[in-house]
Formats: structure tokens, C-alpha cells, sequence
């Protein structure tokens, strides 16, 4: 009697979820147009504006004044924020450097959301527009800053990359340090097969404490 070849079953490839490119475009053009769109607001409708402005015209005096009390208060005072803001002043008046500041992490950070499920764009996109997100770019701009470099490297494949690049963050919003402390101690409790439950109940100890 002839049997019936069967041939083994092939598992089928994680295939890794990547959009169109029609709608890969659209997001962008749709990034480029909120960060625009946020970045040439009137400087008066941004609050502490003249902080900021500070920040963009005395940066690198500012930065020297922490060094000059050592190493620690340097790195636990922003360094990044004010080092960037530094640079860009070399060639920028300062409310460009403001703009720039503005548009950057919001094309960043809209690109990052949009392009994160075609089928909830209209939700997506109300969530960008929600007063809560554009504070970040118009209110808190070490904030919006913060948040694009740590998405940027969240999206990195690249280990070594990623985590410099969500390292960089609390040093440009010391709340990331914050972030960084729980996403870390996310992981160890992964890495010990926690149950959930106990898993929340440590993740809240911080936020209560």
C-alpha cells in the first residue's frame, strides 16, 4: 500500500508589519503640516516664552554656570536641552532656535503615531490634535523634545542605538529618568516570570511613594 507524502509543516515568518508606501506618505506630509502649523503659532501664544528664549539666547553661559558647581549638577540640570539649544543659537537667531525646537519633535512624534495602525487614523489624529499632546510642543518644549528622541530610539532596531537614545532623554527632561527606572524595572520583573498582579503592585510602589 502506497502512503500519502507528507511534508512537514513550515512555520510560518513573523513578517514584520510595515504600511503602504502611499500611506507612509500621506503621514509624512500630514507630520510636516502639524509641525508647521505649531511652529509658526505666535511666539506670544507660548507660555513662558521669554524662559524659553532665554534658554535659546544664554544656553551655553547657563550650562557653564552648573559645570562650574562639578560634574553632577551639570548632568542632573538637562545638559542636552541646553547644549542643543547652544548649538543652534551659533546659527540661528532665537526664535528660530524656538521654532525648530517646536517643529522638530512635533513632525517626529506625529510621524511616530500616525504610522502606528492605517485603520485608527482618524483616531490617531485626534489624538494629536487633543489640548493634552500639543502642550508638549507649545507649553513644554523639553518635554516634546524628550518624548521625540525617546520614540525615535524606542523605533530602532539596534539595541546599542536604542538605548543610547532613550538614555539621552532625561537628559534633555529629567522626568524621563523617571520612565527609564520603571521601563527597566518592567523588565527585570519580566525576566523573574512575575505574575501580573505583583507586577502592578511593584510599578505602582514608585508613584506612591
Amino acid at each position: 500500500m502506497r502512503h500519502a507524502s507528507v511534508e512537514p509543516s513550515v512555520p510560518e515568518k513573523d513578517v514584520a508589519y510595515r504600511p503602504s508606501l502611499v500611506y507612509r506618505l500621506i503621514t509624512l506630509v500630514l507630520a510636516f503640516a502639524y509641525g508647521s502649523i505649531l511652529a509658526s503659532l505666535p511666539l506670544d501664544v507660548f507660555k513662558d516664552r521669554a524662559n524659553y528664549m532665554r534658554y535659546a539666547a544664554s544656553s551655553w553661559d547657563i550650562f557653564g554656570s552648573y559645570w562650574s558647581h562639578g560634574t553632577v549638577v551639570a548632568l542632573a540640570n538637562e545638559p542636552v536641552w541646553l547644549l542643543l539649544n547652544s548649538f543652534l543659537a551659533n546659527f540661528l537667531s532665537a526664535e528660530t532656535v524656538l521654532r525648530i525646537i517646536i517643529f522638530v519633535p512635533a513632525v517626529v512624534v506625529a510621524r511616530f503615531v500616525l504610522l502606528q495602525s492605517p485603520k485608527d487614523f482618524v483616531w490617531l489624529l485626534l489624538f494629536l490634535i487633543f489640548p493634552q499632546v500639543i502642550k508638549n510642543y507649545i507649553i513644554h518644549l523639553r518635554q516634546g523634545e524628550a518624548i521625540a528622541v525617546f520614540l525615535v530610539g524606542w523605533s530602532i532596531q539596534s539595541k546599542p542605538w536604542r538605548w543610547m537614545l532613550m538614555g539621552i532623554a532625561p537628559f534633555i527632561h529629567s522626568s524621563f529618568f523617571l520612565i527609564l527606572g520603571l521601563l527597566g524595572l518592567s523588565r527585570a520583573m519580566l525576566l523573574l516570570r512575575l505574575g501580573p498582579d505583583l507586577r502592578a503592585l511593584l510599578l505602582l510602589l514608585p508613584a506612591s511613594a
